[in-house]
């Protein structure tokens, strides 16, 4: 949510930390990208980002960044982070350590959907993964996960891509914070990372999918707690987060 991305922002750059943040293209920006290639959304972001990325070098003086990544925003940090001298490392939050196909695969078994929508739903994410061109979704829930030819062209390319084989070879140092209350990201999703040698793992106890504080560990709990923009992000991610780009934290 836009409002996280404000509050981290705010907060690191508070705790003395330089940052550049973006967000996606809105689809009419993406209109060529989805008028090409199937993998064409994809390609774009990672114009964008190594775009931001030689911006932040230049305006920092420094010859590596961190790549800051919140959810399916971790799978994507790690893919365009990957072979490039010019990263310091990883700030990962939240990240579906299996890969956004078994995240969401786990994530539709977890709700307990009716068999028949169950069976539904992984139908469409399989023909997202499978297909070259637009799709078309007549049931509500589906319109309701895969809104935009972005998304679904973004999917078609991230489910592609998994983070713990990505990080198996990758040098760069990464820092991993789930909290314990996030009902879209599993502990499962980050202990596949806690071989890496390379990879540093927090969970923070009582946080939701957004790091602010959330009673009881239904889906229910969860969206209320998302709906409530007064929440602050726990001071301990901020902490860690400041800690691990300073050098402060070791292995």
């Amino acid at each position: 949510m836009t409002f996280f991305a404000k509050k981290l922002s705010s907060e690191l750059r508070a705790s003395g930390i330089s940052l550049l943040r973006f967000r996606e293209r809105t689809e009419n920006q993406f209109s060529r990208a989805l008028a090409g290639a199937p993998d064409g959304v994809l390609l774009q972001h990672s114009r964008d980002t190594l775009g931001w990325l030689e911006k932040a070098k230049q305006l920092s003086g420094n010859n590596c960044v961190w790549l800051i990544g919140h959810s399916e925003g971790a799978v994507l940090a790690v893919y365009f982070g990957a072979g490039r001298a010019d990263i310091c490392g990883y700030v990962l939050l939240a990240p579906p350590g299996r890969g956004m196909y078994a995240l969401l695969r786990s994530q539709f078994e977890s709700y307990r959907f009716p068999p028949a929508m169950l069976a539904d739903l992984t139908a469409a994410l399989d023909a997202i993964l499978r297909t070259e061109g637009p799709l078309s979704f007549e049931d509500s829930m589906r319109a309701d996960l895969f809104v935009t030819g972005v998304q679904r062209r973004l999917l078609h390319s991230t489910m592609k891509i998994k983070p713990a084989d990505l990080l198996a070879t990758d040098p760069h140092r990464a820092l991993v914070i789930l909290g314990s209350s996030d009902v879209q990201i599993s502990k499962a999703d980050v202990d596949v990372l806690s071989t890496l040698p390379t990879v540093q793992i927090h969970e923070l106890p009582g946080l939701n999918h957004y790091f602010m504080p959330v009673t009881g560990l239904s889906v229910q709990d969860a969206r209320r707690s998302y709906l409530d923009s007064n929440r602050q992000i726990d001071t301990r991610v901020i902490w860690l987060i400041s800690q691990f780009i300073n050098g402060a934290i070791h292995y």
